[in-house]
């Protein structure tokens, strides 16, 4: 589960690199506890998190040279000129958050490991350090590993634990990797998208998803089928043309968190024939541009209406609370904020294909639109059949 290491700083960070890199993390961990917190270093090596950090309120430089105070000793940097970095703060609870997974059997170690780190940079850089269990508030810059980024960061791979209680002992070299993070990258994930050959009523859209999964995978595209739910997967979303009721679907988007899974989906797609269950062509896939049609499921708005049901992820039986938290925890499932309003819609649901499977048949439906705080990308599904083309929204 998602844990957030809030960092704040006392007076002052002079760190070279900013924001502290993942790497500068591990050592201040092990520089609090030594090895008393073995797993927790590991969770930590085996990650490269996404990392949020405010603006300085002031950032100045000096140089300084380090003098032989005692000439009996010979010194290696003795007269050479170093260069500091000073980065000052205003008054913010927070300055620095780490973005991990952790296990759940691990967060009261983990959690105790943390608020044991003193110092995150150079001697004198104190700080105060804490697990959190959401996102603290506070206006911050994103710092997301991606190959395009520009911002170079030491992150730790596997070994890098090792590396440094050696280095200790014998002054060896420390196994660490330079990732590339992008500052403030787009929230939208990388997609293609696909005209249909031919179109399909949106009450099948949960049939035509997985005539798609069904021809992605026989084209062996990874990341189709979804079964595998600790690696990132490629969600197909249909886009009905809401215009003029129209209730047909014509255009789907391939959507992953993982750049390289689209791209594969970019090439292989293409001209992809959908088969039904008794081997009848339904059509292909076409390669299409952006256009006002995608850009209702694609863009970014704060105001969001259901265009195909939401299958409910349980049963509410109309008490406000428990529907409260029924709405919330489907949200958070699928990695949204949460809105700041939902309103119940009128809608015909119940013609729309569900499949039997595990009961999916008989969960509620309902369409909903929602309002969020700020704008927020798509594609946006929620419920227990967002990956099969139920509980879609389109931008209102």
């Amino acid at each position: 589960m998602k844990r957030y290491i809030a960092v704040k700083y006392v007076a002052e960070y002079r760190g070279a690199e900013y924001p502290p890199s993942p790497m500068k993390l591990l050592q201040a961990v092990i520089a609090s506890s030594q090895d008393k917190h073995k797993e927790v270093l590991s969770v930590l090596e085996a990650q490269t998190p996404a990392i949020y950090a405010v603006e300085p309120r002031a950032i100045y430089e000096y140089e300084r040279y380090v003098i032989n105070n005692d000439e009996r000793l010979q010194h290696n940097n003795t007269g050479t000129k170093k260069k500091d970095i000073v980065r000052m703060f205003s008054g913010e609870n927070v300055h620095v958050v780490y973005e991990y997974d952790v296990p759940e059997i691990l967060l009261p170690e983990f959690t105790t490991a943390i608020s044991q780190v003193h110092t995150l940079g150079r001697a004198g850089d104190w700080v105060f350090a804490s697990v959190q269990p959401e996102m603290p508030q506070g206006e911050f810059d994103v710092y997301a590993p991606m190959g395009t980024g520009i911002v170079s960061l030491r992150s730790p791979v596997q070994g890098s634990v090792d590396s440094l209680f050696v280095a200790y002992k014998t002054k060896s070299a420390v196994i660490f990797k330079n990732v590339a993070y992008a500052k403030n990258p787009s929230k939208a994930q990388p997609r293609v998208l696909f005209e249909l050959t031919d179109p399909v009523p949106v009450q099948q859209t949960t049939v035509l998803v997985a005539q798609i999964r069904h021809a992605l995978m026989e084209a062996g595209i990874k990341g189709a089928d979804g079964h595998d739910n600790t690696t990132p997967r490629l969600q197909i979303v249909p886009m009905p043309t809401t215009d003029f009721n129209d209730g047909m679907i014509r255009r789907v988007a391939l959507v992953s968190s993982d750049a390289s899974l689209v791209k594969a989906a970019e090439s292989k797609a293409a001209g992809l024939e959908l088969i039904d269950n008794e081997g009848n062509s339904k059509g292909y896939l076409i390669p299409t541009e952006f256009d006002a049609v995608a850009s209702q499921y694609l863009g970014s708005s704060k105001r969001w209406v259901a265009v195909t049901p939401i299958l409910q992820s349980g049963f509410h039986n109309n008490k406000p609370g428990k529907r409260t938290r029924l709405y919330a925890k489907m949200f958070k499932d699928a990695g949204l904020p949460q809105p700041v309003r939902v309103q119940e819609v009128m809608g015909r649901t119940d013609d729309y294909k569900v499949s039997a499977k595990h009961g999916h048949d008989k969960l509620p439906r309902v369409k909903l639109l929602v309002e969020f705080a700020d704008e927020v990308p798509g594609p946006i599904a929620i419920g227990t059949g967002r990956y099969a083309g139920l509980g879609v929204f389109s931008a209102k």
